[in-house]
């Protein structure tokens, strides 16, 4: 729950950013004209605390129904600690006598989730940083780069563990679009 409260107080102070940007540049360039009326949103305050209201709203709905879409990071860490010293750095070529297939955790639903936590936190990373050319481009490079990893890993995997692993991909997913 302290992460819940957390990311909302973090999604209050980023929509009230612009707010306070604005009052800082009236504050610094203009300070005759510093009162109330320099906020942009305060003739139309109702419509702002609706809207703001709305963001809250909607982040708890979402963390609550598909809280994974919050906690992409976690995700990640979930799957290093999950796997333990299946984990690796480097991508393992099967030489390994003692890997197993894990398949429990994080991995019940997700077969790459350092992947998927990775790319869905670039993404928002980008969206939150508001540049719309990096939210394009960073997210296709991440793409393209799993996009070859996952394929060489999966036909490892494939190769060393046959049926079981065929089954395995059968009850879970990437969590990337299109891979």
């Amino acid at each position: 729950m302290g992460a819940s409260v957390c990311g909302i107080v973090v999604r209050c102070l980023v929509s009230g950013q612009f707010t306070g940007l604005e009052w800082l540049f009236v504050a610094l360039c203009r300070n005759a004209e510093l009162d109330v009326y320099a906020f942009q949103f305060y003739r139309k305050r109702g419509v702002y605390l609706k809207c703001v209201g709305l963001l809250l709203l909607e982040y708890i709905a979402e963390l609550y129904m598909v809280p994974w879409l919050k906690c992409s990071r976690k995700i990640c860490c979930l799957g290093w600690i999950t796997s333990g010293c299946m984990w690796a750095t480097c991508q393992d070529t099967g030489n390994r006598r003692d890997h197993t297939l894990v398949t429990y955790g994080i991995y019940r639903y997700l077969r790459h989730p350092s992947y998927t936590g990775y790319f869905w936190w670039t993404v928002g990373l980008c969206i939150l940083m508001g540049n719309p050319i990096s939210v394009i481009v960073f997210p296709s490079v991440m793409w393209s780069t799993y996009r070859s990893r996952v394929k060489f890993e999966e036909e490892t995997l494939q190769k060393m563990f046959g049926q079981e692993y065929t089954d395995y991909k059968k009850q879970t997913f990437i969590g990337i679009p299109l891979l």
